[in-house]
């Protein structure tokens, strides 16, 4: 049985102290709704359900893992390592995820809904259903990002570098001007 050790330290500890935490692969779920937390590392997991909805996590680390369920609806996660991630389905839907790492990850269908992925990176990603409406992908680099199907109304393109490599103009809503 593996376990995933997160380096946390719960930064909203009632005396301010340290707190080691552990998700095991031996149920395949990581629940860590609305904590807020230093670092977690998943890299490499092979997990079920992983829900971060609300959480703050200064390091977030799942380069190569692999997850049915990813949700993390409303959290911060600035900064993410989420390289060559691959999941089934995953909600992102009004988090902050500016300035992270999404090189190469895989998913049937995503939703960013909402979303802050000002200077992210996503070339290289792929994904059935590419759920954009209203994010904000100012800077973000979308490079070789492959998908069948993208809902984008709203959503902010400005400065991105778009799916075949052409910078966005600004003022590029909902599509790369």
């Amino acid at each position: 049985m593996r376990k995933f050790v997160l380096a946390a330290v719960a930064l909203v500890a009632a005396a301010g102290s340290a707190s080691a935490e552990t998700c095991s692969a031996a149920v395949s779920i990581c629940t860590l709704a609305g904590r807020t937390l230093e670092a977690v590392d998943l890299a490499g997991g092979d997990l079920q359900i992983v829900n971060l909805k609300g959480a703050t996590i200064g390091r977030l680390d799942m380069t190569g893992a692999s997850v049915n369920t990813l949700s993390m609806d409303k959290a911060t996660l600035k900064g993410a390592v989420l390289e060559r991630l691959e999941v089934n389905a995953m909600s992102a839907e009004e988090a902050d995820l500016s300035g992270a790492n999404l090189k190469g990850f895989d998913a049937t269908s995503v939703s960013f809904a909402g979303a802050n992925l000002t200077g992210a990176d996503l070339s290289g990603g792929d994904t059935t259903l590419f759920q954009a409406t209203g994010a904000n992908f100012r800077g973000a680099n979308l490079k070789g990002f492959r998908y069948t199907t993208l809902l984008a109304t709203g959503a902010d393109f400005s400065g991105a570098t778009w799916f075949d490599g052409k910078v966005c103009a600004e003022g590029s809503i909902g599509a790369c001007r």
